[in-house]
């Protein structure tokens, strides 16, 4: 008889009439964007780089412009350039870290890179943000 009486105690578990059942978790939450190192949150820093990638091209033109006015086949290069995005979007100040033109007309086609990059516009923020890039410019086969 004791033995029923477990059995039916188990069953009885088993059916949910436990006053200790686990209620449903609430749906996960997708966190909030942090800051990155970089200076704001991952979801502003990926829109700049979708901005710099679209706006780039538009650097070959310097490299372009000079090559017309001197037919140097040979003019080619490196140009590194350190971007200071401010919370507007706007460009605070760009500046050339280096520069493996070596041809004497790189004064100009880094003059018109700097002057191009600084009219670019990009996605707003809470914070600036600092980006260093490099690009080639020249000949595109």
């Amino acid at each position: 008889m004791a033995n029923g009486w477990v059995l039916m105690f188990v069953t009885a578990m088993g059916m949910g009439g436990c006053a200790t059942e686990k209620a449903e978790a609430p749906p996960p939450q997708r966190p909030a964007a942090q800051p990155t190192p970089e200076g704001d949150s991952p979801d502003r820093q990926s829109a700049i780089e979708r901005v710099f990638a679209r706006k780039v091209s538009e650097l070959q033109d310097c490299w372009a412009t000079e090559y017309d006015k001197t037919k140097n086949r040979k003019l080619e290069g490196n140009v590194a350039l350190q971007i200071a995005i401010e919370t507007s979007g706007k460009v605070g100040q760009v500046k050339v870290l280096q520069s493996s033109f070596v041809d004497p007309n790189k004064a100009p086609i880094e003059a018109c890179v700097l002057k191009a990059v600084a009219s670019w516009s990009f996605p707003e923020g809470t914070q600036p943000v600092p980006l260093m890039r490099t690009v080639h410019l020249g000949a595109q086969f």
